[in-house]
């Protein structure tokens, strides 16, 4: 796994096209960091279609994990 998320976050820094569909998969297991990451990408567009609901789904799963960015943007 560690592998695997560490290459999606990369393409979530580099905003590459494909991030938001392999932080999915990481976001599902409950992975704050992911979590936050896809709100950002949902968002953004980044990756998925741009979506406040999806969004905000993913920054309140962060936040009620106590992630202070998710926090911020929930």
């Amino acid at each position: 796994m560690g592998s695997r998320l560490a290459r999606a976050f990369q393409a979530y820094h580099n905003k590459e096209s494909h991030n938001g569909c392999e932080l999915i998969a990481f976001a599902e297991k409950g992975v704050s960091l992911a979590q936050s990451a896809l709100g950002r990408c949902y968002e953004h567009g980044w990756g998925v279609e741009q979506n406040n609901e999806m969004a905000m789904k993913y920054f309140c799963l962060a936040a009620d994990q106590g992630l202070a960015a998710a926090i911020y943007n929930a």
